[in-house]
């Protein structure tokens, strides 16, 4: 379960840089 909030956590940082 936390590994799937951090993966998500990370999704969003990655779209935030590609912003």
């Amino acid at each position: 379960m936390v590994v799937v909030v951090l993966f998500i956590l990370l999704i969003i940082v990655g779209a935030s840089c590609f912003c």
